[in-house]
């Protein structure tokens, strides 16, 4: 990781996470990271990226075994014939976008496994009580809860020309960057609006229709719905709360300040209401209410956010399609060369009552 080239703060938010994974070592996690940051295999494989096809001849011997032992592993313990990124590239285990993450990732509980789904136990406690003098003690075993939240599949292409190919001289970087701001961007979308059928399970999904789910009192936001959002979330998750909230709605509440010339001002210093606040362009935008039309816009959720899991399968693969194989309209080689990227993700909401969201309907 010390010769990663990035900026500090990337850095060292991914050295923090890879040795995270290797102190708790969930299930060979920490093997996986180890074997693909290592200094050989990250050479070897940027020479992979510059030439797939003869790249072999050019590693030297150290290279070599390592190149061959890891794809072996990849075989056997992840399932797939491509090449696995660098664990200091894939954005399954480090930080992406220079440091600039989305809020969910943040915020959320983020669990890295190699298996294809992982099990997370809840429960809402146990309730002691104060009893007599030699009164029998009740039986306050809690009850627990098995959330199970599956990864899904997650892919993408990118193509170029022979001559991009061969004239871009840190095209393996470019390859990497390009992948990890797809991911980024994917799943920015799907941890909000996913519907866990074949992708992530989002937030909105989980909590629309439920008792999380709070109606605004009229088709404008106002202090009072700000106010009664968060009052109506449970105590026991109200101390480790923080907002998600578009841009656009912070505007909003910005112009919300000292409503009524007595109140103390709805946002001060990063905070709403006293809670952190986090932007997040996934949510739906109050500046795109329209009121004279039929609509159904989801502003803000508040609550504690380690109640939202976020699940990674490690090895984030890339399968180079070398040229010949894509043809033109005619069935002949165009000069085209590919690399097929994939990965698997899944989120969801462990404890709905942890969230409170805000629905703003719109009528004709």
């Amino acid at each position: 990781m010390e010769r990663w080239d990035c900026a500090d703060t990337l850095k060292d938010a991914a050295t923090g996470r890879l040795e995270a994974l290797q102190r708790d070592d969930v299930k060979g996690v920490a093997e996986h990271v180890i074997r693909y940051s290592d200094p050989l295999y990250v050479e070897a494989f940027r020479a992979f990226a510059r030439d797939p096809e003869t790249f072999a001849g050019d590693l030297e011997p150290e290279q070599r075994r390592v190149w061959a032992s890891n794809r072996e592993y990849a075989r056997a313990a992840l399932g797939t014939a491509g090449a696995v990124l660098p664990s200091p590239m894939d954005p399954a285990i480090t930080l992406t976008n220079e440091g600039v993450t989305d809020p969910m990732r943040q915020l959320a509980r983020v669990q890295v496994t190699n298996s294809k789904s992982h099990r997370f136990i809840t429960s809402a406690g146990s309730t002691f009580s104060y009893d007599a003098e030699l009164a029998e003690v009740s039986d306050d075993t809690f009850t627990e809860s098995e959330i199970t939240i599956e990864t899904e599949k997650a892919q993408g292409y990118i193509e170029a020309s022979l001559e991009v190919y061969a004239d871009q001289p840190n095209f393996a970087t470019e390859v990497a960057r390009i992948i990890a701001d797809g991911k980024a961007r994917l799943d920015a979308e799907m941890f909000v609006k996913g519907t866990g059928a074949t992708s992530p399970q989002g937030i909105f999904t989980e909590l629309a229709g439920t008792a999380s789910d709070i109606a605004a009192a009229g088709e404008a936001l106002t202090p009072d719905d700000i106010y009664g959002l968060i009052e109506s979330l449970p105590p026991r998750w109200r101390a480790a709360a923080a907002w998600q909230l578009e841009y656009s709605t912070v505007d909003a509440v910005h112009r919300m300040w000292n409503p009524t010339g007595t109140e103390p001002p709805l946002l001060e210093g990063g905070q709403l209401l006293r809670r952190p606040y986090h932007e997040n362009s996934e949510f739906d935008a109050y500046s795109a209410v329209d009121d004279t039309a039929a609509g159904t816009n989801r502003l803000m959720v508040v609550g504690d956010w380690s109640q939202f899991a976020i699940v990674d399968r490690a090895g984030t693969s890339v399968h180079y399609i070398p040229p010949g194989v894509i043809r033109g309209a005619n069935g002949r080689p165009d000069g085209r060369v590919g690399w097929y990227c994939t990965w698997r993700s899944g989120s969801g909401v462990l404890v709905p009552n942890a969230f409170r969201m805000l629905t703003l309907t719109t009528a004709v």
